[in-house]
């Protein structure tokens, strides 16, 4: 297809995927002749999720494109995306080690090994660890009896995640290859929009919560 059709069937006007075409979020076409380039199913996949990871996602475009060079080696594992993914969410590095940060990771790690969780890299870790230790500057110590129960929460919804991957990947008949582009960039996209989805939920939860806790 062309860029015109690949427009239209992605409701993506064509200025924008230039733009994705311009920065490498979105791979080049097939050259044709001068100025022109076909487009095949892969494009369109592709288009779709660079699009989900920007407009809903919110993600900044060099967080994409580390997140697609993840989903586009093979070499790393699905689980490893899900850390890119978070990864390119933060966009940031922790502050500096210090007493409090110490402290605070200590205790994150004990949270984790109660759990039995033992996530890939540092990043995940050092994210939470960061929350937790602005909780201690801020001597908001009510944070850490709950971290267990936001475990419990986190888990059922991780769940209910991979229940979305696997029944997506069961109807368009994606083969479970680890380095199946499609299944890839269907990990990344579950977990983009999850994410999302349960950030706008609680933030709903809590205001309803709140309204009724003011009103009593």
């Amino acid at each position: 297809m062309r860029i015109g059709e690949l427009s239209r069937q992605s409701g993506i006007v064509v200025p924008t995927i230039k733009y994705y075409l311009r920065t490498g979020l979105l791979p080049p076409g097939v050259p044709r002749a001068r100025n022109q380039a076909d487009y095949g199913p892969g494009h369109l996949r592709r288009l779709n999720v660079v699009d989900a990871l920007l407009r809903v996602g919110g993600m900044s475009v060099p967080g994409v494109l580390a997140v697609l060079a993840a989903v586009d080696d093979t070499a790393t594992s699905p689980a490893d995306l899900i850390t890119a993914v978070e990864e390119a969410f933060s966009g940031r590095h922790p502050r500096g080690v210090d007493e409090r940060y110490a402290a605070a990771g200590a205790r994150v790690g004990a949270t984790l090994d109660r759990q039995g969780w033992h996530p890939p890299g540092t990043a995940l870790r050092e994210r939470l660890t960061e929350v937790c230790a602005v909780a201690d500057v801020l001597d908001l110590a009510e944070l850490w009896p709950v971290l267990d129960r936001y475990a419990a929460t986190a888990t059922e919804a991780a769940g209910d995640d991979l229940a979305v991957l696997w029944a997506y990947a069961t109807r368009k008949q994606l083969d479970r290859n680890p380095a199946d582009p499609a299944l890839r960039e269907a990990v990344v996209v579950v977990a983009v929009l999850g994410a999302v989805v349960q950030s706008v939920m609680t933030g709903i939860a809590r205001h309803e919560a709140l309204r009724q806790l003011l009103a009593e």
